[in-house]
């Protein structure tokens, strides 16, 4: 079989979005999965679809060879805003592989302003990484078929985010608002660009079950379900867990005027008995990793830009988008323009567009894997 790449940062990425997807890809793929685990400190994750290559110490010679051997038909990305996402797409590039994007989540104002954020708040051990990073670029320019070119194309990309001169073979995006946001910096054609849908559910069948229940009557429960990431585990925010904790109850203190008690979904990487044991004395009720099925017994969503709130989109569940500290604003969340206010007022107007949005923006990993295996078959070939 012929062989593709990922690369991601970390394979703890790789399980909600990826790992769907190359469970129907391996069929027809050997599939090698290229990270950089060691090197950010996580332990790694996989599964039997996919072999993985932690990159954390290998040069430029041998990471130009690891992609020669593997002879892919193409080199898959998740991301471009980094310094080594655009090291190994130049790599890539220089050796004459396709390439694809795959979008797996919001680009926005807030996702291309949080890297700077985790510079300020992770300076040392980010410093210290990037260090390392324009070392290993270095070298790649030193050894591409055309280091002026290359030396001109990094100044271009990192300093002034102008892609336009280094894009990927191919596209690939969730829908027309992720085209838009990303292309400002690429400015492709449209031959480069395809549409997957965000893939709410695994299979065809869990997206019929998932989209009889969005027809369904919306709960008279006034149950408040704020949909939590993980800013200060990422260190992305200057809040520390006691000022989250005292801003999350003031939330619930404010929708308790309308009849709302509220449960904090922490996000699958937190500490779960930590956050109870700090809530305990709290009216909030907290939770972790629930079935899709559950955001239904909610008739209020609360949080940021996340794609973790098309679950509450897609079943019809007002959406209320509040501040995060000083570095997530609401204001700034131009992606969901259905969010509510307080007292919870949803117009026809809104339900419309909400359903406009479905039909335009979600979809299945099935769906997704057709598009996908569209583009290596058929359609990559030809750029």
């Amino acid at each position: 079989m012929k062989n593709i790449v990922f690369y991601v940062h970390r394979t703890g990425l790789l399980g909600y979005f990826v790992n769907p997807i190359c469970s129907f890809l391996k069929d027809k793929y050997d599939i090698t999965v290229l990270h950089l685990d060691k090197r950010n400190g996580y332990s790694s994750h996989g599964n039997g679809d996919y072999k993985t290559i932690d990159l954390s110490d290998y040069s430029i010679d041998k990471i130009q060879q690891t992609l020669k051997n593997l002879a892919p038909k193409a080199v898959i990305f998740l991301g471009f805003i980094s310094i080594y996402e655009l090291l190994m797409l130049r790599i890539a590039t220089d050796l004459g592989l396709k390439t694809i994007y795959l979008e797996h989540g919001i680009y926005s104002k807030e996702t291309s302003s949080l890297p700077l954020n985790k510079i300020v708040n992770k300076f040392w051990d980010t410093m210290s990484k990037n260090l390392f990073f324009l070392r290993l670029y270095r070298n790649f320019i030193q050894l591409s078929s055309n280091p002026k070119q290359e030396k001109r194309l990094f100044k271009q990309c990192i300093i002034k985010k102008d892609y336009s001169e280094s894009k990927f073979s191919k596209a690939l995006f969730f829908s027309d608002y992720g085209y838009r946001q990303i292309n400002k910096l690429f400015q492709y054609d449209e031959r480069h660009v395809d549409f997957i849908c965000y893939p709410l559910t695994y299979d065809n069948e869990s997206f019929k079950e998932l989209d009889t229940l969005a027809h369904m009557p919306l709960t008279e429960n006034k149950n408040a379900i704020l949909i939590h990431q993980p800013f200060i585990l990422d260190r992305l925010v200057n809040w520390g867990y006691e000022a989250e904790r005292g801003y999350f109850v003031k939330v619930a203190t404010e929708i308790e005027k309308y009849g709302y008690k509220l449960t904090l979904l922490i996000h699958p990487r937190e500490n779960v008995k930590k956050y109870c044991k700090m809530y305990e004395a709290s009216n909030i009720i907290i939770k972790q990793n629930i079935n899709k099925k559950e955001y239904k017994e909610y008739s209020l969503a609360i949080g940021y830009y996340s794609t973790a709130l098309l679950y509450p989109v897609f079943l019809h569940i007002p959406l209320l988008i509040i501040d995060y500290g000083d570095k997530v604003k609401a204001i700034d969340s131009t992606f969901y323009s259905l969010s509510c206010s307080l007292p919870i007022k949803v117009s026809e107007e809104s339900m419309q567009k909400n359903d406009e949005f479905i039909k335009d923006y979600i979809g299945t990993s099935e769906c997704s894997f057709e598009h996908v295996a569209y583009v290596l078959d058929k359609n990559i070939a030809s750029l």
